[in-house]
């Protein structure tokens, strides 16, 4: 039996950053007490997107910059990575199968770095840009050391929705409850 598609399918991506701070102790006396290296990300949330069958692209900047503290004063390295879990739309009580959209379906440019008054200079910090997120982390920012202060930048994430894809599940009555968003957590770690 063919169905033909809805011409309203609505959909929306939640994405949850989750950040992963790695904060340094005052070994000895060797660092200042306040030495850390942390990345600080916000959360990101697409407009509505209604699914017609057609593939689409949605584009949505962070909504503040992240920021990258490396106070230190070690010169040594550090990468900041990222990960996301699969787009899901939760099971509602009528439509009981998860949904999901595969997660290279999301992407990631981190736009420029800037340093902070007192930083040292951006060249030794490289960024992977149009970076297809994956389940496993990857390299987003690294620098090879050298890079004590605070830097920003503001990164960019793409959805490219796929010709056909499906609209989210209804919590409850199909048609007449709320839907449940398609939602994947970013991790975002600095070591």
């Amino acid at each position: 039996m063919f169905h033909r598609p809805s011409r309203r399918r609505r959909g929306r991506l939640t994405l949850t950053v989750v950040i992963g701070v790695l904060a340094l102790a005052d070994p000895v006396g060797q660092r200042p007490a306040r030495a850390v290296l942390t990345v600080v990300a916000t959360d990101i949330t697409w407009p509505e997107i209604t699914l017609n069958g057609d593939a689409q692209v949605s584009v949505t900047p962070a909504p503040a910059p992240w920021t990258i503290t490396d106070t230190r004063l070690t010169d040594a390295p550090w990468t900041v990575s990222i990960s996301a879990t699969t787009p899901t739309s939760a099971a509602g009580s009528v439509e009981t199968t998860p949904r999901t959209l595969s997660v290279s379906n999301l992407s990631v440019t981190v736009g420029p770095v800037t340093a902070d008054v007192g930083a040292d200079p951006i060249a030794n910090i490289t960024t992977t840009s149009g970076l297809t997120l994956s389940t496993a982390p990857q390299t987003l920012a690294s620098s090879i050391g050298d890079n004590t202060g605070i830097y920003f930048f503001t990164p960019t994430f793409t959805f490219n929705l796929p010709a056909n894809s499906y609209r989210s599940n209804y919590s409850g009555a199909v048609g007449s409850s709320s839907l449940n968003d398609y939602s994947s957590t970013i991790t975002v770690t600095i070591a």
